[in-house]
């Protein structure tokens, strides 16, 4: 038997490689590890055990991609070894990908979705007899922006987490502003909350300040972006409550909540007038100048009636 397990996620990976060690340490079973299918693997895996159970080998490269000798091993599905394959990325295009996902075992190891998320935090803090109130938690989610940022994973969180814990067992948002450091995504965020409350004085203000923190105009407005199909994807379930389109949807609703009360014809138009702004600023158009009328255009299309 050959399973894959791949995923954008290190501690799910490493989650379910230690239930296989488990599984073979139960039946007396060492695996084997290898980064790549060398001589050292292939013969590994060619071996008979004496104990007349299969070897385990584990295959480990940072990512699967085309090789002949395995896919002429995945192929023969040799009766000696039973193979584990953990990848952080796979070449879904290659004949090798296919195999697996024709004949074989595939399990993927991805971010955890939002609900997940959560019940995993509160899990791990109530294993150390911590706590987190739910406004710290959601500060948290926002300026450690686990969903969209590639650096920041389950290890990353449970450190920041243990650290809070061990220095205040009920984690409060102060605690939380205190120990995490502010983002851009965490600044935009205040920015799309001013914008979507119509306060042109200060959204004006902190796009002044941003603009000084030397803050990207194309990241901040595709961040704003983000905020509006978000809130467009939720207007497709009207009769859903705020916990039932976090699941559909996949991110905690304070993403978005802010711009629930525009009508999704407007929020249609509020993406066309960020998407043709991002469009201009790559065209060469001075980024500051759109920015500001991109602001202004959309403060107009918030407090209209």
């Amino acid at each position: 038997m050959v399973r894959l397990f791949y995923g954008n996620e290190p501690y799910v990976l490493q989650y379910e490689k230690k239930k296989v060690e488990q599984s073979c340490k139960e039946t007396g079973r060492y695996p084997m590890e290898f980064e790549e299918w060398g001589e050292a693997a292939q013969l590994a895996a060619s071996q008979v055990s004496f104990s007349g159970e299969k070897n385990m080998v584990f295959l480990m490269p940072k990512k699967l991609g085309a090789d002949e000798k395995l896919l002429k091993f995945l192929n023969s599905a040799a009766d000696t070894c039973d193979m584990c394959i953990f990848a952080e990325s796979v070449d879904r295009k290659t004949k090798v990908y296919k195999v697996l996902e024709k004949h074989h075992e595939i399990k993927k190891c991805d971010k955890l979705s939002a609900t997940a998320l959560k019940k995993w935090a509160v899990q791990q803090l109530k294993s150390k007899e911590f706590f987190i109130t739910e406004d710290a938690y959601d500060l948290l989610i926002r300026r450690m922006n686990y969903l969209e940022n590639p650096s920041c994973n389950l290890y990353t969180l449970q450190n920041i987490l243990y650290q809070m814990g061990y220095a205040e067992r009920t984690i409060t948002k102060e605690v939380v502003a205190d120990n995490v450091p502010e983002t851009c995504e965490e600044k935009v965020f205040v920015l799309s909350s001013l914008l979507l409350k119509g306060d042109g004085e200060r959204l004006f203000f902190v796009a002044r300040h941003l603009l000084e923190d030397r803050e990207e105009p194309i990241a901040m407005l595709s961040a704003i972006l983000r905020t509006y199909r978000l809130a467009f994807k939720a207007s497709l379930y009207p009769e859903k409550s705020s916990k039932d389109c976090t699941a559909l949807i996949g991110v905690p609703a304070f993403q978005y909540s802010a711009a629930c009360g525009i009508p999704s014809e407007k929020l249609l138009k509020s993406m066309e007038v960020i998407q043709t702004a991002v469009g201009n600023i790559k065209n060469g158009y001075p980024k500051e100048d759109v920015f500001y009328t991109t602001l202004g255009k959309l403060l107009i299309l918030a407090v209209e009636k």
